[in-house]
């Protein structure tokens, strides 16, 4: 994170972890036993999903 200069750079970056966490969430969800915990993963994916929409949104918008 500190590598990127600036605030825009920071957020896409930021978009770019919560795909890799959405991706590493849909290859092992399968595998996971505890149904509360599977329950939570898909959840938080779909959160981090919400997220990038919504800051995506904001980029082309020129807001951020």
């Amino acid at each position: 994170m500190r590598a990127v200069g600036d605030f825009r750079g920071k957020l896409e970056l930021l978009n770019w972890g919560q795909r890799w966490v959405i991706r590493k969430i849909e290859e092992n969800v399968g595998t996971v036993g505890d149904a509360g915990l599977k329950a939570f993963l898909v959840v938080m994916s779909q959160g981090h999903r919400v997220n990038i929409g919504a800051l995506e949104d904001a980029l082309k918008e020129g807001i951020v």
